[in-house]
């Protein structure tokens, strides 16, 4: 089997299908027809039709300076093993692709490779104006690009942001007041915090588990919200550090030993709620009879799996698009501060999972 190549028709070839010179065809595809008469134009326009011809769009990026593409370096929509994420990167995904296509811009979706290597040099070969980038705390190449003069966007990274970076990200006082607001007002006072990745472990590089500034906020507001009102109780928060379920029948256990144990719970995701409430039941309690759950994501499974959770939604796709919208900002020189947005969080989904305490 021959392997099929296809190889692009050249201006010179235009050029000698014409019968011109390389420099009037030149002209004529930059714009400028009227430096050559309109029989030559015709002559020009039907062998570039019979050729295919289109202009080099290097060679128009390297005139302009600029490529009209975005970088994206995320993950895929379906990346091997991130099923429990497909609904966050589809939304996310929409709302990048929804705003670049209206910008009429390229989008450049970079290879595993890439995306979790440790290398920036693959984001600063000139294919690209700017990135969109996920980032974690171990990452230190959003620095290393925005210090070689590229724009970038990190997305969810905002306890410390690298210099030079924009961002975009979600509310998440927002997020943890809907939640523990709506526990409040069932009458729950005992209101447990699963917490995920908020402490920095050195054996973890680059991974989904390494710190994470959402749960670090989430975290932190909680802790903010029951102190506010008087409520706050070290011994009710449970530390998973992962944004899935480690150790959740030791966390239910350790609560069915307190004095006054909690009668609902806060978790920093769906995925380490639906890792309580499995952990709830083998112990023989009920949700929400017996123990209220709320999550955060609105991910595929809190509408599906039994029993059906109420969630925080996260407004992933409007994050999608504001950092296109922010990194065309920084593109165009606006000052870095303009380039970072909190993103608001207004929905709560009230589902089955949680109840008036009785």
């Amino acid at each position: 089997m021959t392997n099929r190549t296809f190889r692009k028709a050249t201006i010179k070839e235009v050029a000698e299908q014409a019968g011109v010179s390389v420099t009037t065809v030149s002209h004529f595809v930059s714009g400028r027809e009227r430096t050559c008469s309109a029989a030559t134009a015709q002559r020009i326009t039907e062998a570039i039709a019979k050729l295919h011809y289109s202009p080099s769009s290097q060679g128009r990026a390297l005139r302009l300076g600029k490529t009209h593409t975005i970088g994206v370096c995320t993950e895929a929509i379906f990346d091997p093993g991130e099923h429990t994420r497909e609904s966050y990167t589809e939304r996310l995904w929409r709302g990048i692709s929804i705003v670049a296509g209206e910008m009429d811009y390229a989008l450049l979706h970079y290879p595993p490779s890439a995306r979790v290597g440790v290398s920036a040099n693959p984001f600063l070969d000139g294919r690209v104006d700017g990135i969109v980038f996920s980032s974690d705390h171990s990452d230190s190449r959003p620095e290393l690009i925005a210090s070689a003069g590229l724009p970038i966007i990190i997305i969810n990274r905002f306890v410390s942001i690298p210099p030079g970076c924009g961002a975009v990200y979600a509310n998440e006082r927002d997020t943890v007041f809907l939640a523990m607001e709506h526990l409040w007002s069932l009458g729950h006072r005992r209101i447990a915090h699963v917490a995920g990745p908020i402490l920095f472990d050195e054996h973890i590089v680059r991974a989904h588990n390494a710190q994470s500034d959402v749960a670090i906020e989430r975290h932190r507001y909680y802790v903010e919200w029951m102190k506010e009102r008087g409520a706050y109780d070290p011994a009710l928060l449970a530390l998973e550090n992962s944004w899935s379920p480690q150790h959740p029948a030791d966390v239910v256990a350790g609560w069915r030993q307190m004095s006054s144990p909690p009668t609902a719970a806060f978790c920093a995701d769906d995925l380490l709620a639906y890792g309580i409430i499995d952990a709830a039941r083998e112990a023989g309690l009920s949700v929400p009879g017996d123990l209220s759950m709320i999550g955060v994501d609105n991910s595929w499974a809190s509408a599906s799996k039994s029993p059906r959770l109420t969630t925080v939604d996260i407004p992933v796709e409007q994050i999608g698009r504001e950092s296109v919208q922010a990194l065309l900002r920084s593109i165009g020189g606006s000052p870095i501060e303009d380039c970072r947005v909190a993103v608001p969080v207004t929905k709560l989904v009230v589902r089955d999972s949680t109840a008036p305490l009785l």
